[in-house]
């Protein structure tokens, strides 16, 4: 877990600063969903997912859209692009179509 959080300080730090209109914000926060998700379905019990349903503990939603990494990245948003690929990599196992 400490590596874990870590890393989510890392990637924070790579996009701070930068205008929040700026492309790689929303590929953080959708990484970000798509590991939440994933770890929501693959590592906790049914009892848990459960627990979470009786005390209204949000699962965020999935979004559509497949970012690329944008065209003027800096090497922090490189970073912040090769864990969105690392994090987003259930969509193609689990769905007959990529997300667009």
């Amino acid at each position: 877990m400490e590596q874990l959080e870590k890393d989510w300080a890392e990637l924070d730090s790579s996009i701070e600063g930068h205008d929040e209109a700026h492309p790689i914000h929303a590929m953080h926060r959708d990484g970000h969903c798509h590991e939440a998700v994933m770890w929501y379905v693959h590592h906790l019990t049914k009892d848990v997912r459960e627990l979470f349903a009786v005390t209204g503990i949000g699962i965020p939603m999935l979004s559509p859209k497949r970012h690329s990494c944008p065209t003027d990245a800096t090497d922090g948003h490189a970073k912040v692009c090769q864990a969105y690929e690392e994090q987003v990599t259930c969509a193609s196992c689990h769905s007959k179509t990529l997300a667009v």
